[in-house]
């Protein structure tokens, strides 16, 4: 009785240890401002909602909003699959295929949130965050300009970003992500949940 009662204290201590230490990073949209969490720090950008639409593509749905902050426009998405259906656990894969990118570098990955550039078939390239939030769930935040990315980076990581490009895209004025029923099925963004 003594053994399974310590057990079960050790057991409750780690879980708790880990949801100290452990603090799950976000992108959220909240009072007119993006909030970027990781671990303890926290960032702030105001914008203003210039577009807001929703659309579904077989399986996934996805609400997509234009947001003009510092006088650029930039995208806010969050894609939900369908209950029976998951994100491929290959998020290279899904940013790659949804993006059509060639290229991607990975600036920093922190606890389900990663910061990276990306390149497209024409060379050009775009600044993206994108939270991981479960495996039906999935945050992008992407067309930021390189100054306020830089910035960002180094108020999360307390680092300058590696930028490896230099062909950035600025300012976007359409969504750039490929959301399809090709992509979606065939491509292997999305998968059946096995049973």
């Amino acid at each position: 009785m003594i053994k399974n009662i310590m057990i079960i204290m050790v057991f409750f201590a780690a879980a708790f240890l880990i949801n100290i230490y452990y603090k799950k990073s976000s992108i959220v949209l909240k009072d007119n401002r993006v909030v970027l969490n990781v671990k303890d720090k926290s960032l702030f950008l105001d914008y203003s909602l210039e577009k807001s639409e929703s659309l579904t593509f077989s399986n996934v749905n996805i609400a997509q909003k234009k947001l003009k902050i510092e006088g650029n426009s930039i995208f806010f998405e969050v894609a939900t699959v369908d209950s029976m259906y998951e994100f491929n656990r290959n998020l290279e894969l899904v940013v790659r295929k949804t993006f059509e990118a060639k290229k991607l570098n990975k600036i920093f990955s922190v606890n389900g949130l990663i910061a990276m550039e990306v390149v497209l078939k024409n060379d050009k390239t775009f600044n993206l965050f994108v939270e991981e939030s479960g495996i039906d769930n999935l945050k992008f935040f992407y067309g930021i300009p390189t100054d306020i990315f830089k910035r960002i980076v180094k108020k999360l990581q307390g680092r300058d970003a590696n930028l490896l490009y230099q062909n950035s895209m600025e300012s976007l004025s359409k969504p750039i992500s490929h959301w399809s029923v090709k992509h979606n099925d065939l491509d292997g963004v999305i998968q059946a949940i096995d049973d």
